[in-house]
């Protein structure tokens, strides 16, 4: 858990002029969290068109 919030805190130290993306190899429907920062299954990711 503590690598997860080391990385998070990466992420939200970038300007929101960024789209920022976290890819997983979790099964997890696509969405965006609290902070804006978009979360996407690898699978998905990979076949989709608009990223």
């Amino acid at each position: 858990m503590e690598i997860k919030r080391d990385r998070m805190a990466c992420l939200l130290n970038i300007g929101d002029s960024f789209r920022k993306i976290v890819i997983t190899e979790d099964l997890i429907k696509r969405h965006r969290d609290e902070n804006g920062i978009e979360w996407v299954n690898v699978y998905d990711f990979l076949r989709s068109e608009e990223l």
